[in-house]
């Protein structure tokens, strides 16, 4: 998923749940999208190095004992969100260095014009060699990351001109 859904789905929802964090949610949204920092890393593959457990462990604990519980808790949640966002087919490297796959999701339902419906649903391992021999790429921007950003530009105006709306 392209980085501006981990910016924008994530803070989201905690907002919605907690919107008295709003400062910290906002804060540490860095956290977002530091996994796919990897891309600038010479010689290592995307959803490899920074999409995994360990990582996540790693960077948690650090927020931990630096600023403390809640820190690090927005920040985990900032992390496994992009692992989720992340699932779909091919997946990440969910247990890198120990586990040399990727594991990932592929879920599709959809009826075509005949009128039959077709479905695949299952999980996705991909060997990291079968992965790596292939172009890499990413994808920073789609239609749907299009529309979210949209959506959440009309919310913001909407919102921002609230008490016009509601005038009586």
């Amino acid at each position: 998923m392209e980085p501006l859904v981990h910016l924008i789905i994530p803070p989201l929802v905690l907002l919605a749940f907690i919107p008295k964090l709003r400062k910290l949610i906002f804060s540490l949204l860095i956290f977002s999208v530091i996994m796919d920092l990897d891309v600038f890393i010479p010689g290592a593959f995307h959803r490899i190095l920074f999409h995994n457990l360990l990582f996540v462990l790693i960077v948690v604990l650090i927020i931990y004992f630096i600023f403390g519980g809640i820190h690090s808790i927005i920040s985990g949640y900032y992390l496994i969100s992009h692992l989720i966002l992340d699932l779909g087919a091919p997946g990440f490297s969910i247990f890198w260095p120990f586990y040399k796959n990727l594991v990932g999701i592929e879920t599709v339902l959809l009826k075509t014009t005949t009128g039959v419906w077709t479905e695949k649903f299952g999980l996705v391992i991909t060997p990291l060699s079968e992965f790596t021999n292939k172009i890499n790429y990413s994808t920073y921007l789609s239609t749907t990351g299009t529309i979210l950003a949209i959506l959440v530009c009309l919310g913001i105006i909407l919102y921002l001109n609230k008490e016009k709306l509601i005038k009586k």
